[in-house]
């Protein structure tokens, strides 16, 4: 009977002891934040403990490092929040306060002092907290001067300051921050990724290839990975187009090739249509070239003296030209030949113009 008895109270304190792994919420949760940054991600992994009257810095986050009688048995930085590793993970190579970082996901400590933090990203990002850290798998070390700041119960990381390259990181807790910086070379990226992709279907689309040429125009100073792109747009189905010659005429003229420019230029007008040319118009406009927009415009309209259209966008120039007169004949033109549809709002253009 007493062997039942012991029996009945081993497995009842095995049930409970096995028991305990339930799911139940925790004090401090866990949360997550991310930031894209170009074409790049940015996650930070951690728990959230709160203050809950008791004194942080100094106290349950001792200065300095941290002796434990358990884990390595190393003196520890704080993990930068509760339970398991704090951890970030940036998607490509990044700079972190101007220091290299190969993409990857690191385990994140803080050595805290009264005026200065030492931020450790380290290749260890599976160890539980600080308990097994390893000042060997350093990947980077950082000093950042910690701020005072309105109080703040719940400890959160979260990123602000954006800029297309670039964020802040920052952690803030009780009446303290501290800020980091995290930048891409968006540029470089973003033209690598358009590489493999255009190694996929996209590749088969004269207008990817344009899209990247464009890109790699306005973005980076490898002028000549531009003039590949745009050749190799030329080259496919559909492609020997006005959007593509212009482009290329673009990036001859970035090149300092004037004649060839010119040239493609030419070749690009000669086989422009309405709307293309409309747009290209347009384009001068706004950005201030009035004198050349005013050119296009004027050729659009002897190409095509059958559309309203024509008339009405070079009305337009010549009285953001300053000539009332000519704009006030060519936008009679423009209702003389407008569909039903168009012909209120050409009116009410012209009476504004009076």
């Amino acid at each position: 009977m007493i062997k039942i008895k012991l029996f009945v109270l081993v497995i009842i304190a095995t049930t409970f002891t096995f028991g305990q792994n339930l799911t139940v919420p925790r004090i401090s949760p866990h949360a997550k934040v991310e930031q894209t940054i170009g074409i790049s991600e940015v996650e930070i992994e951690y728990h959230r403990p709160a203050v809950r009257g008791r004194k942080i810095w100094g106290g349950l986050v001792p200065y300095g490092l941290q002796k434990f009688n358990f884990g390595s048995g190393n003196p520890a930085p704080w993990r930068a929040g509760a339970n398991e590793n704090t951890t970030i993970s940036f998607s490509h190579d990044a700079y972190v306060n101007g220091n290299k970082i190969p993409k990857g996901k690191y385990g994140f400590h803080i050595i805290p002092t009264e005026n200065e933090w030492t931020l450790i990203f380290s290749r260890d990002n599976e160890s539980w907290g600080s308990f097994f850290y390893d000042p060997a798998n350093d990947q980077l070390r950082i000093k950042v001067k910690p701020e005072e700041a309105p109080f703040k119960e719940w400890m959160q990381f979260y990123f602000d300051d954006l800029t297309p390259n670039s964020a802040m990181v920052y952690l803030h807790w009780e009446k303290k921050r501290i800020g980091f910086e995290v930048k891409f070379d968006v540029p470089k990226i973003v033209l690598e990724n358009m590489k493999k992709e255009l190694k996929g279907i996209n590749g088969f689309r004269w207008a990817s290839w344009n899209q990247a040429a464009k890109y790699a125009l306005e973005n980076s100073d490898d002028i000549e990975l531009a003039l590949s792109f745009v050749n190799k747009a030329l080259e496919l189905f559909g492609g020997m187009n006005f959007t593509n010659l212009q482009l290329k005429s673009d990036i001859l003229k970035k090149m300092g090739k004037i004649e060839e420019s010119e040239e493609v230029h030419r070749q690009a007008l000669a086989i422009a249509g309405e709307n293309e040319l409309n747009q290209y118009g347009y384009q001068l406009l706004n950005a201030g070239n009035t004198e050349e927009a005013l050119k296009i415009f004027e050729m659009n309209v002897k190409r095509f003296p059958s559309s309203w259209n024509v008339y009405d966008s070079y009305a337009e120039a010549l009285y953001k030209a300053g000539k009332k007169e000519e704009a006030a004949k060519y936008y009679q033109k423009a209702l003389n030949l407008a569909p039903e549809d168009q012909k209120e709002r050409i009116k009410q253009v012209m009476n504004s113009r009076k």
